[in-house]
Order: C-alpha cells, then sequence, then structure tokens
C-alpha cells in the first residue's frame, strides 16, 4: 500500500463505496408503500433483503476512516496542516452537499404550492444555515433530508481525528493506540448507551477501525489490532443483536485481505461498479428528494400497490438519481474536486 498523502484511488475501496450508496437508496425505496407489491408479486425475500440497507451507511463509515488516513499518510499534523486538511476536505464536500439542501428546499416549497392543505415542513433561514454548518440536529431542528445526519456525523470524525494527530503529533507511534482504546469505548457505549443522534460517539469506533485498517497495510500497526478489534465488532455485534458492529467487521477484514492480496486496485473494477463509486455520493444526497417527487407523480399513473406500477416507479427512481448523480459529478462535485485538490495542505520538507 502507498503511503504518502497522494491521489491514489483503490477500485476496491470505489466499489464499495458504490454498493454502499446503492444499499441506502434501495432501502428508502423499497422498504415504504413498494415493500408489498414487491413482496407479493416477485419474492418475499427481496423486500427484506432491501430493509437491510442501512448498513450502507456504517460501511461508508468505515471506509471514510480508511481513506482518511490513507490520505494523511505519515505526514506530521501541525496547526497550520490540520487546519488546511480540514479546509481542502470541506472544499471537496461541501458544493455537493449545498446543492442537495438547495434542491431539497426547493421541493419543500414546491410541494406546499401544489398541496396547501398538506401540513408539510419547510426550511427558513435558520435551518438552513444550521445545515450548512452542519448543527441542526446538534439544535434539535427537522432536517431537509433524511441522509443528512450522516454527513455532520463524518464532519465530527474529521475534527476529532485530525485534532488527535496535532495533540500526539510528537508521540506518533502512541496514537493507533489512542485510536484503538476510544474504538474499544465506543463500541461499548454504543452497545450500552445511546448517546443522542447528533453525536460521533456511537459511531465512532467504525472510522476509527478504517484508520487502524489502513494503518496496518502500511506496516505502521500490527495486525493483530484490526483483526482483534473487528472479532470483537462481530462477537458484540451479534451478542446484543445490532448489525453495525458486525457490517464494520466485514468490511475491515475484506480490506485486511484485499491489501494482503494487492487486490485494492482490481477487486470490484468493473466498470460498473466503478461507475457508481464515482457517482456514489451524489446517489446518497439526492435520490430521497427527487425519488419521493417521481413515487407522487408517477402514482397519479400506475398504481404503486401492483407489481407493475411498483416495479416501473422503483426503475424510475434509479434511473433519475443516477442521471442526477451522474450530472452532479461532472459539474458542481468535479469542480470541488479540481479545487480541494490545489489546496495543499502538507508542510513542506525541511532541507
Amino acid at each position: 500500500m502507498t503511503n504518502p498523502a497522494g491521489s491514489a484511488r483503490y477500485a476496491f475501496v470505489d466499489g464499495l463505496r458504490g454498493l454502499a450508496a446503492v444499499s441506502v437508496m434501495l432501502f428508502h425505496l423499497g422498504t415504504g408503500d413498494l415493500r408489498r407489491p414487491l413482496a407479493d408479486g416477485l419474492t418475499p425475500r427481496l423486500p427484506a433483503a432491501l430493509g437491510y440497507g442501512w448498513l450502507g451507511v456504517h460501511v461508508f463509515f468505515v471506509l471514510s476512516g480508511f481513506v482518511i488516513a490513507h490520505s494523511i499518510g505519515r505526514n506530521t499534523m501541525t496547526a497550520r496542516s490540520a487546519l488546511r486538511f480540514v479546509l481542502r476536505r470541506q472544499v471537496r464536500l461541501d458544493p455537493p452537499y449545498w446543492c442537495a439542501i438547495a434542491v431539497g428546499v426547493a421541493f419543500a416549497v414546491g410541494a406546499r404550492a401544489l398541496r396547501p392543505g398538506v401540513p408539510r415542513f419547510v426550511p427558513g433561514p435558520r435551518d438552513v444555515v444550521a445545515h450548512v454548518l452542519y448543527v441542526y440536529d446538534l439544535l434539535g431542528l427537522p432536517t431537509i433530508s433524511a441522509v443528512f445526519w450522516s454527513l455532520a456525523i463524518e464532519v465530527q470524525f474529521y475534527l476529532l481525528f485530525v485534532l488527535v494527530l496535532f495533540l500526539l503529533r510528537s508521540l506518533p507511534r502512541l496514537v493507533p493506540w489512542v485510536v484503538l482504546a476510544t474504538a474499544i469505548a465506543s463500541l461499548h457505549w454504543a452497545l450500552t448507551w445511546r448517546y443522542p443522534h447528533a453525536w460521533f460517539t456511537q459511531h465512532w469506533y467504525l472510522f476509527a477501525m478504517g484508520a487502524l485498517v489502513s494503518w496496518t497495510l502500511d506496516r505502521r500497526v500490527h495486525a493483530c489490532l484490526p483483526i482483534g478489534l473487528g472479532v470483537a465488532f462481530v462477537v458484540f455485534g451479534l451478542r446484543n443483536d445490532r448489525l453495525e458492529p458486525v457490517a464494520g467487521g466485514v468490511v475491515a477484514g475484506l480490506l485486511l485481505l484485499a491489501g494482503w492480496r494487492g487486490a485494492l486496485g482490481r477487486w470490484l473494477a468493473a466498470r460498473p461498479l466503478q461507475f457508481l463509486g464515482v457517482v456514489s455520493y451524489g446517489i446518497y444526497l439526492f435520490h430521497t428528494p427527487f425519488a419521493g417527487s417521481l413515487h407522487l407523480g408517477l402514482a397519479r399513473l400506475v398504481s404503486p400497490a401492483t407489481l407493475r406500477g411498483a416495479l416501473v416507479i422503483l426503475t424510475a427512481q434509479i434511473g433519475v438519481t443516477l442521471g442526477v448523480a451522474w450530472l452532479l459529478h461532472r459539474t458542481v462535485e468535479g469542480w470541488a474536486i479540481r479545487l480541494a485538490g490545489r489546496i495543499r495542505w502538507q508542510e513542506p520538507a525541511r532541507e
């Protein structure tokens, strides 16, 4: 595994990211009123399988830890580089997110205009500002989109991770042990005490696991750390009937296996999977507003209570979401990626 904080992309990571985004999309699309016709007309197992799609969010958390740790590499995190790294990350993520906020507001305003008698949340300026700053959940405000909560959690991950690297910059060998200890604490608290939804604390163990896997493949920590932690994820997850730790342990194991076999650039490299990985951010951001509006519109033409109607609606929702995600990547997201790439956050090497 290459170490410098370069731009190397791994097909396996992108493929997993794409599959995770699709799983979340299908969870939201296939578990509403389309569930019954899909179950009756196809197989009862299909809606049941789609019902596990929410775990894609937790796959994202592991992948984020892996990617962030890899992108930082062995660079020392000074105060200046920490600020510039966070800036680079937010420049990459924020513009597409702001577009999603704008679309959500526009759809809410349009829905109220078309159906004025139906009670509906329409975001005001305070709601929009709170979403832009990723604090709407912390303030107890309604959400514009059901998926935005995880983006706020991700931002908390980045800030905490960079803070740990900064505070322990003179003790780099201690960093993995601190991350491991906090991961164990996070797992324990997640299984025994449900923190408020707005805080990173009950999800941190997944991000930490991704970082430990990255450091293991970079030969900075022994493999026993992520392996032991992954076993704990699976054992305690099954014992407590919680699938999030199990999913995290499985994804970590797959990343380790792919890394050891030199397959991070080969597995899941099929073009359709890579396309899904490239547009995964747009899929995640935009599947709820466009799918909801399509459902309402198409329900006037076909009955969602029939298998034919359900398949027409579901196919249209998926197709439009993929199209919007591709358009976003070709425009706003592509621009944001290029702009973020110009931000050099690493400290120059000393002579």
